[in-house]
């Protein structure tokens, strides 16, 4: 079968594809962003059950002081993607763009410029889809009347650690 590829395949077809360096280092630092949100997470829940205990304890200081570090880590981790995207003068005039839309902070705009610098060639509803955001309609059997609902398909990364919440308090 490989053979009949090569065959059949003219050397126009086959191209290697080019990594761009700015879109892996945002990939990488939107994950460990997103591994910060999640310790904190877990952290501020094992607090609040401790705290529903009412008993001031060394553990309840200790759980405070970490949850402070992560948020500051937090604010680092933006403070570096912002430096990585200010960096690259195109990445910079896309940020401002993507910014300067009513409602969209930091953490969407860098999120949403990470979308559309991994899917350079997706239109309108491609990256809709690829964000999570489409809409799932039930069209047949008993459930007809459902209400339509958003997918729960799309990378998690952008639909569920920042862009999800925008598009819930538009609605």
């Amino acid at each position: 079968m490989l053979h009949k590829f090569h065959v059949m395949a003219k050397d126009t077809d086959i191209t290697i594809p080019v990594i761009n360096e700015a879109q892996e280092s945002l990939g990488s630092m939107l994950s460990y962003y997103k591994l910060l949100q999640k310790q904190r997470n877990a952290f501020s829940n094992h607090l609040e059950a401790l705290e529903a205990k009412e008993g001031k304890n060394f553990i309840e200081k200790k759980l405070k002081k970490e949850i402070k570090n992560i948020q500051n880590q937090e604010k680092d981790m933006i403070l570096e993607m912002k430096k990585l995207i200010l960096s690259d003068a195109k990445l910079a005039k896309s940020f401002e763009c993507i910014i300067s839309f009513k409602g969209v902070g930091d953490i969407s705009a860098i999120v949403l410029l990470h979308l559309f610098i991994s899917y350079p060639k997706a239109n309108r509803q491609e990256i809709t889809a690829l964000s999570g955001l489409d809409i799932r309609e039930t069209s047949s059997g008993t459930s007809v009347h459902r209400r339509s609902r958003i997918s729960k398909r799309g990378n998690s990364l952008y639909k569920r650690y920042s862009l999800y919440a925008c598009t819930v308090n538009r609605m």
